[in-house]
């Protein structure tokens, strides 16, 4: 049982950064760069720029646009968009680290 245990732990340690999420993919999947641009460098003066910034900001900030606590003239229509409405904390992270990475 122990045997068990162990290979099941040393398994889990191994592969888990085969299981991290792709924050690039993800941007593209839920659509962000639609508005905030393809690579978070927002073209349009209506949707901030998000590359660069740091990720647990953004992860942050996101939720509460999801939960509604974070209210303004955009964050309706990002509220009721399908890719943050569905959106994990894990995933909001994952999207933030990347765009954190991009310039």
């Amino acid at each position: 049982m122990k045997k068990l245990l162990l290979s099941a732990a040393l398994l889990a340690l191994c592969t888990a950064p085969l299981l991290a999420l792709d924050g690039k993919a993800l941007y593209s999947e839920k659509k962000c760069g639609m508005c905030h641009g393809m690579d978070g460098n927002s073209t349009s003066k209506m949707f901030p720029s998000l590359a660069g910034k740091a990720a647990d900001f953004l992860a942050a900030e996101t939720m509460k646009i999801k939960s509604g606590e974070r209210k303004g003239r955009m964050t309706v229509a990002m509220k009721n968009n399908a890719g943050v409405k569905h959106l994990s904390e894990a995933e909001a992270l994952a999207i933030g680290e990347y765009l954190a990475s991009v310039k």
